[in-house]
């Protein structure tokens, strides 16, 4: 299979550019050191052949593509109330698009390989494993891993941005329940949130927006991104030690907060 693409190992480029300010700049924060640069989302995050020019097809076609377009449409939208309609397709692209992230994190092959007594007998070339990964998660009906939860849209009002940590998704509670957070833009999240708790974001069986509107709230939510990236030890692996953003003051805001929260916890 060719491999000629610098291949986004995790998050995909047309996401990475909406972390991007106006001079197409990311900032990035490193999660070992504390220290915030600037990156491209051209280069952020990848490496030459990671995934075959096959595979690469492959994601576009499937997920890439479909949620981009939905994404395109959410951005778009003045959301003047706090309800919208999802469309079962809609939601079905977003799942999609989860799991598509998911197979393409760095420890999703041994998952899979606990699980596959073909895998311990016949195993495959390291630099095959991100290709049977993903191709592993997309051959199925991928989405249906999270039939337990629905999609909620989060909207950031504050004037703190979302940052997006390199492993895609982090966990939140909200309303007692374990939450799935996925930061699509600095203003926009998607969020899987338990069906045992969806009942709190509806009205009269609309989903409602789940609208952030206080600093402090989005504060929470960032310093969650940066624990679930340090958490996985990312930054020991392709140089995933980073929480990005369109804006240097939310990283400065956020590693306040890390010092804040290291000194409380001693």
């Amino acid at each position: 299979m060719e491999r000629t693409i610098n291949s986004h190992i995790q998050i995909p480029r047309f996401i990475l550019e909406y972390f991007t300010d106006a001079k197409n700049s990311l900032h990035q924060l490193n999660v070992k050191t504390l220290r915030i640069s600037l990156g491209r989302a051209r280069t952020m995050n990848t490496k030459k052949g990671y995934y075959s020019n096959e595979t690469e097809k492959l994601m576009n076609i499937l997920s890439e593509t479909p949620f981009a377009k939905r994404l395109a449409e959410i951005v778009q939208i003045d959301f003047g109330s706090s309800v919208y309609e999802l469309p079962e397709s809609f939601e079905k692209d977003v799942k999609s698009f989860f799991a598509l992230l998911a197979a393409r994190g760095p420890y999703m092959y041994d998952m899979i390989k606990k699980n596959s007594l073909y895998l311990h007998l016949f195993p495959i070339k390291d630099e095959e494993k991100p290709d049977f990964s993903v191709r592993e998660i997309m051959s199925n009906e991928h989405h249906k891993v999270f039939d337990g939860y629905s999609v909620v849209l989060a909207e950031n009002r504050s004037d703190i941005s979302f940052v997006l940590p390199m492993c895609a998704f982090y966990s939140v509670q909200l309303w007692k329940k374990d939450a799935l957070v996925f930061p699509a833009t600095p203003n926009y999240a998607f969020i899987l949130l338990s069906n045992e708790a969806i009942h709190h974001m509806q009205n009269n069986d609309i989903r409602k927006i789940l609208l952030l509107d206080t600093e402090s709230f989005v504060r929470t939510f960032n310093l969650a991104a940066f624990r679930q990236q340090k958490q996985y030890n990312y930054h020991d692996y392709l140089g995933y030690g980073w929480v990005v953003s369109n804006n240097r003051q939310t990283l400065e805001y956020l590693t306040e907060d890390i010092k804040k929260n290291s000194s409380n916890s001693k």
